[in-house]
């Protein structure tokens, strides 16, 4: 479209405002000339050009153009959707959005209400499909570059870090940097330089650590005590003294990319996009030398020390369905979380207010394994899958979906009877503003969960072919005796993703469809119990015939006599393992522990060893 054919229309439509939008988000961008200031002037001579007379800008500083979900965009949409706006200004396209499918979105949704025009490129006429194509070309472009600029910027960082300089002295960006150490950042070198001061806190904590021999909460409460300000200001708490202690940096080697960042769709109460921050394997940290504050003798003898404690709390806090999770009701993700000393997945929309409970870790890692032994075990129920669809899950789905269309459906009507007050002087034009800013917003929420529905309706749905007996094969060599960490990438390889649905109701996403499953009878947790070898060998042949060992043990509880001669094992060469028991096996066990006066450990070794020998195992 030319520019005289945008003033023609501009005159016929009487177009007196413009809507600016401006987008910026890092320094990098700032110095290439995307800078907030420099958009508004180009923006605002364009939109002058094109004879709007009133302009208002829509700015997001600091925010990524990955995400639809901005505050000065949501505020855009809202105004383009009411009319209160006939054009929008962009500086290029890669400020709407860079990726395509964003960028045609956005354009699409200004573009039912208004006119859209770039200062550095045309627009073109929307209705002419070569005007269409050469626009959609100039999107796809806008992308490469931007994968492009982040592939060259790595590389870059990653020679930098091999020639053994400092790439990130904060390891993210953002982060003030290392305490006790000031960075130099000069062209032809950079690096880190004590600061005395701080650099004695340092000293003074590793003396407290490995010659007073203190625990990290003990030094905690000593640092505090003296009132020796913390590297932000404030107080000192365990965890910032722990990050102190096992710092190699403080026995002069930096790791460079320790940490991944990544941008959620979660904001802070500030209302800032919020990251993550994770550690990367070691085999990705790139070492560079730095000036030692702590003789590397004193560090590894201080990492020694609290070795015991630190690995004891890896086995506390370790689970196995960390990240798969997924909380029906608010869609965040379920995290652990320790609850006194029981570990919990707890949902982290909590915060928000989410009611959906808690679920012991224990416990819904142990019922998952089972259940992928169980499924992995036979491969016809797998069969079974396939050919029958989860028709539970599509109906549940489908009902799901109908109950976002129609509230989907009211929020369009809300909106509707907000524009009759507007017109009725009802509304001001402000509160106007902010009842559609927040009917869009939710709007935008009720439309992904729709898609994320429709998308996975379309997977229940879809036949799928594969070869069962190979693909249960592979992973069944690789589940018998495995660690806690092989169990991990079972997993991983697998891709599962659970959903946790109101009554206790599990749904697991397998790579050949949905399963449910309810966390009924009540679980209980693990309960320990010692076996002879040649127990154990029985059990072992015991559980070929069974879904796992554990579904063997909870019926030979349930199978033991309340009336029979009780008599003690002797005391001997013993295996200990440990058994989730049920409520009705717990119950059992309970009772036949106030029959036969013993402990649950003995009562199940001896359930256990009566049981097989029914069998014909022992």
């Amino acid at each position: 479209m030319t520019e005289g054919l945008f003033k023609q229309i501009l005159t016929v439509l009487k177009i007196i405002k413009a809507a600016i939008y401006i987008r910026v988000s890092t320094e990098e961008q700032k110095k290439k000339g995307y800078s907030l200031q420099d958009q508004i002037d180009a923006c605002k001579r364009k939109a002058q050009e094109l004879g709007a007379t009133e302009i208002e800008v829509f700015s997001d500083e600091g925010e990524s153009g990955k995400f639809v979900d901005r505050p000065g965009m949501n505020r855009l949409l809202a105004a383009v959707r009411s009319g209160d706006v006939q054009l929008v200004i962009v500086l290029d396209l890669d400020r709407l959005a860079r990726d395509l499918a964003t960028q045609l979105y956005l354009t699409d949704e200004i573009e039912k209400h208004c006119l859209l025009e770039f200062v550095n490129h045309t627009r073109g006429n929307p209705n002419n499909p070569e005007d269409t194509m050469f626009f959609q070309l100039k999107g796809v472009f806008s992308q490469y570059e931007c994968s492009k600029i982040r592939e060259r910027t790595a590389a870059g960082r990653r020679e930098k870090a091999l020639e053994g300089k400092i790439v990130n002295p904060g390891g993210w960006a953002g982060h003030p940097g290392v305490f006790g150490y000031i960075f130099i950042n000069e062209k032809k070198e950079s690096r880190f330089e004590i600061i005395e001061a701080e650099a004695d806190i340092v000293k003074y904590i590793y003396k407290l650590a490995l010659v007073d021999e203190l625990s990290i909460g003990q030094i905690t409460d000593r640092l505090n005590r003296e009132k020796i300000p913390a590297p932000k200001g404030g107080v000192w708490h365990p965890n910032s003294v722990k990050r102190l202690l096992t710092n190699e940096v403080y026995a002069g080697t930096f790791h460079n990319f320790k940490y991944e960042s990544i941008m959620t769709d979660d904001r802070t109460d500030s209302g800032k996009r919020q990251h993550l921050h994770r550690e990367r394997p070691k085999e990705d940290h790139i070492l560079a030398e730095v000036p030692s504050i702590i003789d590397r003798e004193t560090w590894e003898a201080v990492q020694k020390k609290y070795n015991i404690c630190i690995k004891q709390s890896i086995v506390n806090h370790q689970a196995l369905l960390k990240g798969r999770i997924k909380c029906s009701s608010c869609g965040s993700l379920y995290s652990p979380q320790l609850v006194g000393k029981n570990l919990y997945y707890r949902c982290r929309g909590r915060k928000n207010k989410c009611k959906m409970p808690m679920i012991s870790v224990n416990i819904l890692d142990n019922i998952v394994w089972e259940e992928i032994i169980r499924l992995l075990s036979n491969p016809a129920l797998i069969r079974e899958y396939i050919g029958n669809p989860d028709t539970t899950a599509i109906k549940e789905g489908e009902n799901n979906m109908q109950k976002l269309q129609a509230k989907i459906k009211s929020i369009a009507k809300h909106k509707d009877e907000l524009f009759s007050l507007r017109l009725d002087g009802l509304l001001s034009v402000e509160e106007l503003k902010k009842r559609l800013i927040q009917a869009e917003s939710k709007k935008n929420g009720l439309s992904a969960e729709l898609v994320s529905i429709q998308e996975r309706l379309v997977n229940l749905k879809k036949p799928l072919d594969f070869n069962v007996d190979d693909f249960c094969d592979y992973f069944l060599h690789r589940i018998a005796q495995a660690t806690f960490q092989e169990k991990v990438e079972v997993i991983r390889d697998l891709d599962l993703m659970l959903v946790h649905h109101p009554e206790k109701v599990i749904e697991i996403n397998w790579p050949f469809g949905n399963t449910t499953m309810r966390l009924e009878p009540k679980w209980q947790d693990n309960m320990g119990f010692s076996m002879t070898p040649e127990m154990k060998t029985a059990l072992g042949l015991g559980a070929i015939n069974y879904h796992n060992a554990s579904e063997l043990i909870r019926e030979a509880i349930l199978q033991a006599p309340i009336d029979a001669e009780y008599k003690k094992a002797p005391r001997g060469n013993r295996v200990y393992s440990n058994v989730l028991l049920t409520e009705d096996t717990f119950n059992k066990v309970k009772q036949l522990q106030g029959t036969y006066q013993e402990s649950a450990m003995r009562i199940i070794e001896w359930a256990l060893e009566w049981h097989l020998k029914q069998l014909g195992y022992l």
